[in-house]
């Protein structure tokens, strides 16, 4: 992404914004709420049509899993996971089943398998969201807030799954207030502030060092 900018009804959403995603890595985006960290992952998959700027998308498009995502409310857990892989991927049925059910289990789901949205808790529901899009096979997987409505042991399980995508070489980025997952994985990170990129680190770089933006705002958390 390349001096990307976005308006509605003239107020600037987001201000050049540029950074890039690498394979094998996981990319954060921080900042407080209202910063735009949002509106860049959903510029990302096509949900909003920049005023100015370029994306440039190597290979097939990303998936997004929202913090609040829908799921058919008329389907289980496990129909919800299955319908998309048959219908975009034509997987035959029992291929899509067994396919669903280890990420499942990976995310300690599989027992509510058989059951509608409207039983599971707000956590719960997300995690199956994420498995819906993990059952895609995308190369590129984005978050927006993944643990905001995760209990710890559930965001154990969420992190446990980053480390075996980032070793799987998917290009990865997150959108977080998790200060501890931001712990976890300081590898590349953008900091958002007022819709611009004000800071940015890549451990491959060295350690931050204390006027580093960055490390201003990560002290200034905690």
């Amino acid at each position: 992404m390349e001096n990307l900018g976005y308006s509605v009804n003239a107020k600037k959403i987001l201000h050049d914004v540029s950074f890039s995603l690498e394979k094998g890595r996981i990319t954060l985006f921080i900042g407080k709420s209202g910063s735009g960290k949002t509106t860049i992952l959903r510029a990302l998959v096509g949900l909003i049509q920049p005023s100015q700027g370029c994306i440039l998308i190597e290979g097939e498009s990303p998936v997004l899993v929202f913090q609040q995502p829908e799921l058919f409310s008329h389907m289980t857990v496990i129909g919800n996971c299955i319908h998309p892989q048959v219908h975009v991927k034509h997987r035959k049925l029992e291929e899509a089943r067994e396919h669903a059910y280890n990420f499942l289990r990976f995310l300690d789901i599989e027992d509510v398998a058989e059951s509608y949205p409207c039983q599971l808790s707000g956590g719960q529901r997300h995690r199956v969201a994420i498995v819906r899009s993990l059952c895609m096979d995308k190369r590129t997987l984005l978050f927006d807030e993944p643990t905001a409505a995760l209990d710890p042991f559930a965001t154990g399980s969420f992190k446990r799954l980053l480390e075996m995508l980032r070793d799987q070489d998917l290009t990865i980025g997150v959108s977080t207030h998790d200060m501890h997952l931001v712990q976890t994985f300081l590898d590349r990170v953008y900091l958002i502030d007022h819709g611009s990129v004000v800071g940015n680190y890549d451990k491959h770089n060295g350690d931050l060092c204390p006027e580093h933006p960055l490390f201003k705002y990560l002290n200034s958390t905690f």
